[in-house]
């Protein structure tokens, strides 16, 4: 999910469906969070995940979007049975408004772009498509 989705995911469902969840450090978590989220650090999950009532909607933020990919992962191969697992794409710099500079950033190409910019391109695509 992308953050200009996640109010409108917020806005449709009852907060008790879900759970918003945190995966990074505490010192991350201090400096700033989405409202709502619990703090869940990854490097402490496996432990964590039994606090979690089974059958919720999980969605996990980080700070760009990886760990709480892993986390994601994690959740759905656990004993909860989540009835979704979500990962917030762009995570809390994404939902901040901060410039996600990791990011592949694609744009359309002519039929005048040359092969090497071509090649760049699809690896961005590629990039992204892997990232999703």
């Amino acid at each position: 999910m992308f953050v200009d989705e996640l109010e409108t995911y917020r806005a449709q469902r009852r907060e008790k469906d879900y759970e918003l969840i945190d995966v990074r450090e505490p010192s991350e978590y201090a400096a700033g969070q989405i409202p709502g989220a619990r703090l869940m650090p990854l490097s402490r999950l496996t432990n964590l995940l039994g606090e979690l009532a089974p059958g919720k909607e999980l969605l996990f933020y980080c700070a760009t979007g990886g760990r709480s990919m892993a986390a994601a992962l994690m959740a759905a191969e656990s004993d909860l049975k989540p009835t979704r697992v979500v990962n917030l794409q762009g995570g809390y710099m994404a939902w901040d408004g901060k410039e996600l500079v990791d990011y592949p950033k694609v744009r359309l190409l002519t039929d005048k772009a040359s092969l090497a910019d071509m090649l760049q391109e699809a690896m961005h695509l590629e990039k992204g498509t892997f990232r999703f």
